[in-house]
């Protein structure tokens, strides 16, 4: 039996999907997962994380290297948020409209997941461990927007930079 880190797998199986609408989007849990939403309508927030590869099949192996569709040197795949990686797991936070413990439906305000986008887990935001008081980033990324607007971020969206004033 080989114990190294380097070989070891993975089973992972989604606890839900990303249901999207027009005003408002839902995630909707499984029913054998809903007793994992007690209590999170204290939160304001959640950090949702999703299978980017969709359902089925791996994706093919992505290239570590890209030029990005903003003006950025090329990129490595660890130095940015894009969905092409060696495992298609993004991250995700999203506002908290209200939970529904019976049907396993909570609303949000806008996620950058497609309609069916399986949810590998959900966590709430919380500032202590999800926050840092002074974040450096690359002379590139420094006219980026200071923090996610208010209405959230959708599926193919840049946010202007310029837009945190």
């Amino acid at each position: 039996m080989n114990d190294s880190p380097k070989r070891c797998g993975f089973d992972v199986s989604p606890i839900g999907y990303v249901q999207k609408g027009q005003e408002l989007s839902h995630l909707c849990i499984n029913a054998e997962y809903r007793d994992g939403l007690k209590e999170l309508e204290g939160f304001s927030h959640a950090l949702v994380l999703w299978w980017s590869g969709g359902c089925g099949k791996r994706p093919p192996k992505p290239a570590l290297t890209f030029r990005p569709p903003f003006e950025a040197p090329p990129l490595g795949v660890f130095s940015s948020r894009s969905p092409g990686r060696p495992n298609p797991i993004s991250i995700s936070t999203v506002r908290l409209l209200h939970v529904d413990h019976e049907t396993g439906r909570v609303g949000i305000s806008a996620i950058d997941a497609y309609d069916k986008t399986p949810i590998l887990d959900l966590k709430p935001y919380i500032p202590h461990y999800d926050r840092v008081r002074s974040p450096q980033v690359p002379r590139w990324a420094r006219g980026w927007p200071r923090w996610l607007p208010d209405e959230g971020v959708e599926a193919d969206e840049i946010p202007a930079a310029g837009t945190h004033t």
